[in-house]
């Protein structure tokens, strides 16, 4: 999964800290995490522009603090998720007030970050699930729930999805799909069959069973294919 944070933090210590464990989480499940920094919240919003998908603010900050600035966020985007970073935990309860998905506790330390940002994860996660694509061809357009998806197919040029309520097909190529698809736990088990990891039953060594359909999985792709859903299955995701 890819995805983006800042962290605004005026504390210069801090703020390094909780870029290292981000990269440190990063590393340890595989996910891609983009990481900018701010030390003012003011400067923060100037260039804000709903580009991110977590924001951690710093609550104590000189000048605008991190709970003003937040609500001046929600104001403009309601998806993005704040997490807050504060001395003192009464401070959380403001936090309702903005939507924040969670709090940390300064200071700092991997295991209950690891814990938050495994939170963090899972809700980007079922927010992905309910994004949806609109596929269209010569005669019809169709909007689709990505989580409704349960493998896409290619032949020649055509693509063919495999929907949970039948099939839809257009021109187009794989590898233009997998680059819309892969943040979503879609992964190729070979060259023609692009797979949401949601919906595979159970794997043999060159099979596996999607929503009842058997496909194959080629030598070359196994390994890869396997690692994604063992991230899966476990819930680093």
């Amino acid at each position: 999964m890819n995805f983006k944070v800042a962290v605004v933090e005026d504390d210069e210590t801090t703020r390094r800290l909780l870029a290292e464990k981000i990269e440190r989480y990063a590393r340890e499940t595989g996910h891609e995490i983009g990481v900018s920094l701010f030390s003012d919240a003011y400067f923060f919003l100037m260039k804000y522009k709903s580009d991110f998908d977590v924001i951690f603010f710093d609550i104590e900050m000189p000048g605008m603090n991190g709970m003003e600035a937040a609500k001046k966020v929600r104001q403009a985007d309601k998806d993005v998720i704040i997490v807050f970073v504060t001395n003192l935990a009464q401070y959380a309860v403001d936090g309702y007030e903005v939507r924040a998905l969670d709090f940390i506790l300064k200071p700092v330390t991997y295991p209950g970050f690891q814990m938050k940002f495994d939170r963090i994860c899972k809700e980007l996660s079922h927010r992905l699930d309910d994004r949806s694509i609109f596929l269209g061809n010569r005669t019809n357009t169709r909007r689709v729930r990505i989580m409704d998806i349960l493998y896409v197919e290619v032949d020649d040029h055509e693509l063919i999805f495999h929907l949970t309520d039948g099939k839809f097909c257009m021109r187009g190529t794989m590898s233009d799909m997998e680059k819309k698809l892969s943040p979503h736990h879609f992964v190729r088990c070979n060259s023609y069959y692009l797979v949401n990891l949601k919906y595979v039953d159970s794997l043999r060594w060159d099979t596996l069973l999607v929503a009842g359909n058997e496909l194959r999985i080629s030598q070359s792709r196994r390994q890869a294919f396997l690692t994604e859903l063992a991230r899966y299955a476990g819930g680093s995701v």
